[in-house]
């Protein structure tokens, strides 16, 4: 399923899985104003870094995806100037090649 928000968080379209459920977008939105502005961290990290490029702009640098992963399942969220993108996606559970619990891709 799929949901796209504006910039002020409202619901703009949605399907599948996600369709009239409000609850997905209200959790997303709250886990990234808590977490602060995540697209620039990585524009923030690189200033600082002695090997700054200055062809760089902070727009190359923002933030484009964030992944929430569960055991089975992940969101998917990635930005742009005007919307949020959150999408739902299956993960195969079945993929522990190491034992450690975690999801290890071939």
């Amino acid at each position: 399923g799929t949901v796209i928000l504006d910039a002020s968080g409202k619901v703009v379209s949605s399907s599948g899985e996600l369709a009239g459920d409000e609850s997905v977008p209200s959790v997303v939105q709250n886990l990234l104003l808590d977490c602060g502005d995540l697209r620039f961290l990585k524009a923030r990290r690189r200033d600082s870094d002695d090997s700054h490029n200055d062809e760089d702009t902070e727009e190359d640098e923002a933030l484009e995806r964030l992944t929430i992963s569960f055991p089975g399942y992940q969101y998917v969220v990635a930005f742009d100037a005007d919307h949020t993108y959150i999408v739902k996606q299956t993960v195969d559970t079945d993929v522990d090649n190491d034992g450690s619990g975690r999801l290890v891709r071939p």
